[in-house]
């Protein structure tokens, strides 16, 4: 039994083909007012056992949402399966930050691999 989860058998989860590697510009009034990127990194749960006996479940996909209105620094927040219809809410309903609603629109992958770099510092 392996003491630490091995992913191997991981495999991209088609809820989020939309979004992955996808970055946003966060709309208020028409404006820019922000940008949101989402990345995404594997996971296991422990279903059982201690030290090196630990059992893991099967390896899912969740994303981690970054969000950044021009201050000194990213917000993230971390997504799990079960909350994935937020991608579509967005779509819909916008995105709510502290009770302000920002329109998104997603950037193609051109201009999101850009906001990976200036807004975020990522090399995507």
């Amino acid at each position: 039994m392996p003491s630490k989860p091995t992913f191997d058998d991981a495999r991209p989860d088609p809820r989020l083909d939309h979004v992955r590697g996808r970055a946003a510009e966060l709309l208020a009034d028409g404006e820019v007012a922000g940008h949101l990127l989402v990345e995404t990194e594997y996971g296991a749960n422990r279903i059982g056992g201690r030290l090196w006996w630990q059992r893991w479940a099967t390896p899912h996909e969740f994303a981690i949402v970054l969000t950044d209105f021009g201050n000194d620094h990213a917000h993230s927040a971390w997504v799990q399966p079960e909350d994935f219809d937020v991608f579509d809410q967005w779509e819909t309903d916008g995105f709510d930050e502290h009770g302000t609603r920002f329109t998104v629109r997603w950037l193609d992958e051109e201009a999101s691999a850009r906001v990976h770099t200036e807004v975020f510092g990522h090399h995507h």
